[in-house]
């Protein structure tokens, strides 16, 4: 009898996109899905998606990103994707103070319907090093979102334009979705292991690399 090829399983991980207009959410989008960086394009309306194939530590994933409107009259149209997926980048524009000033309202936008998303927070725009914003400002933006009861805060620089720090993003998101398989795994095979032991498990998890 003839054996049949089989694939590879694939992991599907959904990422969303959230963030105002213009901070470059589309332009991360393009990198990751394309390797290409447009300049000047117009804003999102609504949601747009695509997939890629990943190869990650021998793992093969299926990763769809959702782009999503930042303008203000989109946010009803975003809001109702958010249930699409457990992970989440939220970003705001290096050399735009108002941008990231408007990420804890984000995510609180996001707690809303969201019980305990997984979140990155990225700041686009890394090449433009002569025109951002200080780093004393985004920290005290950063340093004030521990009052928002959402776990996974992390904050990364990026550059949709050049792609630095770009498949890092998406790579520490694979390590939080694996983390998240691991713990769930853990908890289905030790059902019957006593609370006290399970939480001393729990308390030693590593989150992401």
């Amino acid at each position: 009898m003839k054996k049949e090829n089989i694939k590879p399983k694939k992991n599907e991980i959904k990422i969303l996109l959230l963030g105002d207009t213009g901070v470059g959410k589309t332009s991360i989008f393009k990198r990751y899905l394309e390797n290409k960086y447009e300049g000047n394009k117009t804003a999102t309306v609504g949601v747009d998606f695509s997939t890629r194939d990943f190869k990650y530590k021998n793992e093969n994933y299926i990763i769809q990103v959702f782009d999503t409107a930042g303008q203000e009259r989109f946010k009803g149209i975003t809001k109702s994707y958010f249930h699409m997926s457990e992970y989440y980048f939220v970003v705001f524009d290096l050399t735009n103070k108002n941008s990231l000033d408007a990420i804890p309202s984000w995510l609180e936008l996001l707690k809303e319907e969201k019980e305990n998303p997984k979140y990155i927070i990225l700041g686009n725009k890394d090449d433009l090093k002569n025109k951002q914003i200080s780093e004393d400002e985004i920290n005290n933006v950063l340093e004030n979102l521990d009052n928002i009861n959402i776990n996974g805060e992390k904050f990364l620089r990026v550059s949709a334009k050049n792609g630095n720090n770009i498949e890092n993003a998406f790579k520490y998101m694979i390590d939080v979705f694996n983390n998240d398989n691991n713990e769930n795994k853990g908890e289905n095979n030790n059902a019957k292991l006593t609370k006290s032991n399970l939480q001393k498990k729990n308390s030693n998890a590593k989150c992401c690399k």
